[in-house]
């Protein structure tokens, strides 16, 4: 028995080309390139960070509840966390989201965690 030479596999090969083409141009769009921002100062980063939880000991001082304090220590780890940091100030951004975590936990019920948390805020952040 003789195999005749088909055409099919070029077929599917023509076909899936085609195909993968087709799905290219109408998801192009779509797929994005993310550009590399730009890197920040330190300077600039300390300055964010001032308008990020600059008022953070006086806003939870004013606060009534503290479900509102809870809400103002979120919303201040939530805006660290949205800063691009420079190397020099790493270890520093660390911390200061590692504190205002601790806080959370702390506001959420357990007082230990919550004094620690303020104590080590008032030295962090008094000393930068």
């Amino acid at each position: 028995m003789t195999h005749h030479k088909t055409w099919f596999p070029v077929i599917v090969i023509a076909l899936t080309a085609l195909l993968g083409l087709f799905i290219y141009s109408v998801f192009k769009e779509r797929i994005e390139i993310s550009a590399r921002p730009e890197p920040v100062t330190v300077a600039v980063y300390e300055a964010q960070v001032q308008v990020a939880v600059g008022a953070l000991l006086a806003d939870l001082l004013a606060a009534v509840s503290d479900a509102d304090r809870l809400a103002l220590v979120q919303k201040a780890r939530e805006d660290l966390l949205q800063l691009l940091v420079p190397a020099a100030k790493k270890d520093l951004h660390l911390e200061m989201v590692m504190i205002l975590s601790q806080w959370i936990a702390g506001l959420k019920g357990d007082a230990a965690k919550q004094a620690a948390a303020e104590a080590r805020w008032q030295i962090l952040y008094g000393a930068d």
